[in-house]
């Protein structure tokens, strides 16, 4: 059996962004996730479409984990997390 994830690192959450970054960033809203121990089959949903590991549901935003509870992007090199 396969070791379970890693907890998401302490990336900030997206209200800890500064102000200038927050402004840039497009409209996210996370309604949910699905987790699976394989990361072919979590799932996020962002402004009410599936998204995967490694896409991008925005311009310069790319989903780079999705934890149980949150999920980790990246834009403009900045990591952060956003929550339902």
């Amino acid at each position: 059996m396969p070791e379970p994830e890693p907890p998401l690192p302490a990336s900030p959450s997206l209200r800890d962004l500064p102000p200038a970054l927050q402004a840039a960033l497009p409209p996210l809203v996370l309604s949910g996730t699905v987790y699976a121990q394989s990361r072919d089959e979590r799932m996020a949903l962002l402004n009410g479409e599936v998204w995967r590991e490694g896409e991008a549901p925005a311009p310069g935003v790319l989903v780079v984990r999705i934890g149980r509870k949150d999920v980790e992007l990246s834009f403009q090199g900045q990591r952060f997390r956003i929550s339902p």
